[in-house]
């Protein structure tokens, strides 16, 4: 026994549990770090790709109110059309 009532046995134990002690506790924080900032990075990912789902829709949905098939002929071919009745394209 030393002075103050323990062994240098476990003064060494000490010394050495307490800096893998302190290791693991950083590994812990660390990694719980990571995983937030991956979740939060899903989430913004996640929430782009609803915002263009929905945009996609509502283009949908505004090509067929205005009576825009999948077999129109591009714009520029009706506004020729338009513009010369009488030629074909």
């Amino acid at each position: 026994m030393d002075q103050h009532g323990g062994s240098a046995s476990q003064k060494i134990k000490k010394q050495i549990i307490l800096p893998i002690l302190m290791a693991l506790i950083g590994v812990v924080v660390t990694i719980k770090a990571v995983v937030k900032y991956k979740n939060y990075e899903e989430a913004i990912a996640r929430s782009g790709l609803e915002l263009n789902a929905m945009t996609y829709a509502e283009h949908r949905k505004a090509g067929i109110v205005n009576g825009i098939s999948v077999t129109s002929p591009p714009h520029w071919k009706r506004s020729l059309s338009a513009a010369n009745p009488g030629a074909t394209i």
